[in-house]
């Protein structure tokens, strides 16, 4: 029971503070709520299809994952897998720390250790969502898979090697199918830099999904619904300021935390338009909407903010028909009372940054249509 050799004994075993011990610049607490300084800021990698080197936000990691020693590995997408987050209650504390930004969280290194991490429920139809988000096949009939929960996708089976990475574009995805494209099969590629000679008879037989680039799309519009209903629930809960509806444009630069502004269409939307999901496809040209009444933005579309100092002068305005597609959106109004019955909404402060990153990893990943 002495206090001095339980300090002496965990010394060494306490994290260390993540924080820096300096206070942060003004310049580094607006990169702080910079997407774009993020996405730019992170870590430099190379896809071996294309032989091109981009920060690793504009990649999609995979992992070679093996259910179980007597099936085939399959590819599996890194970092879209559904994480359960608790939310804080809310304080005038907490509040206040979002005037000033803390620096984004440190990315993980690019082995990615399997740290061993509390196992999911064991409830069959859990297991089976998981998986099919994770894009393995379902469990079959005296086959027992492995319960080792590690980090990322790699939860119901044994990840070989470590991580490679494609760049996120569907496009790219889809030349895998295409006969007579220079990138056919061009997951045959992956994991061969630095693949064991242990796992290339693995990687050899290795599964990829012929719907691979439309089950990415879909899980990144899962996981930007789900990051946009949770911030809706601390605003109608809580009274939090992270989603601010706006009557106009115009509206939008009166408020004091600007993130970017989100263009849901009107609350009853015409049904031939939800039938035919490619006739709200924004237009991929830049262009700078009217700070009038709403209008649908094109693709990339930016608004000026007069008045502004040197940080927050232009305003990224998003489309979420296009991003979202017609199902999630109708979830997000169904879900979400914040939601129903408005055209526009204002993203705001630090809480919503990681929406923000998913709507960028969204645009980024959506095909480039022809002007």
């Amino acid at each position: 029971m002495n206090p001095a050799f339980h300090e002496a004994r965990q010394r060494f075993t306490k994290p260390k503070p993540k924080l820096p011990s300096f206070p942060l610049t003004k310049f580094q607490r607006h990169l702080a709520r910079n997407p774009y300084a993020i996405a730019l800021g992170s870590p430099v990698r190379e896809c071996p299809i294309t032989a091109t080197k981009v920060p690793r936000f504009f990649l999609q990691g995979f992992n070679l994952l093996k259910p179980n020693e007597t099936t085939k590995a399959w590819f599996v997408p890194r970092d879209l897998e559904k994480k359960e987050k608790r939310v804080p209650a809310a304080s005038k504390e907490t509040e206040a720390d979002e005037e000033e930004a803390s620096p984004p969280p440190a990315e993980s290194k690019e082995t990615e250790t399997d740290e061993e991490v509390s196992p999911p429920p064991a409830e069959s139809d859990v297991i089976e969502t998981d998986k099919a988000e994770a894009g393995l096949p379902p469990a079959t009939e005296g086959k027992q898979h492995s319960t080792t929960a590690t980090a990322d996708s790699r939860r119901f089976g044994i990840a070989l090697g470590s991580g490679s990475y494609i760049l996120a574009h569907q496009e790219l995805l889809k030349e895998f199918l295409v006969a007579g494209s220079k990138f056919r099969d061009g997951h045959k590629k992956l994991f061969r830099g630095g693949a064991s000679v242990r796992y290339k008879k693995a990687l050899n037989g290795a599964v990829w999904r012929k719907d691979m680039h439309t089950f990415l799309l879909e899980l990144m519009r899962r996981r930007l619904a789900e990051e946009l209903l949770s911030l809706a629930t601390l605003v109608e809960k809580d009274h939090r300021q992270y989603i601010v509806k706006c009557e106009s444009y115009g509206a939008a630069k009166e408020e004091k935390h600007r993130g970017c502004l989100l263009y849901l269409g009107p609350p009853h939307a015409d049904s031939a338009e939800e039938a035919n999901p490619e006739s709200i496809q924004s237009s991929p040209a830049p262009a700078a909407v009217s700070p009038s009444v709403p209008e649908p933005p094109a693709r990339f579309s930016t608004m000026a903010v007069e008045g502004a100092r040197n940080h927050g002068r232009t305003l990224a305005v998003h489309d979420l028909r296009a991003a979202l597609g017609p199902e999630h959106l109708n979830r997000l109004r169904q879900d979400s009372a914040l939601f129903r019955d408005g055209e526009l909404f204002l993203l705001a402060r630090h809480r919503s940054m990681s929406a923000q990153l998913k709507l960028l990893k969204i645009q980024n990943y959506l095909p480039r249509e022809a002007s």
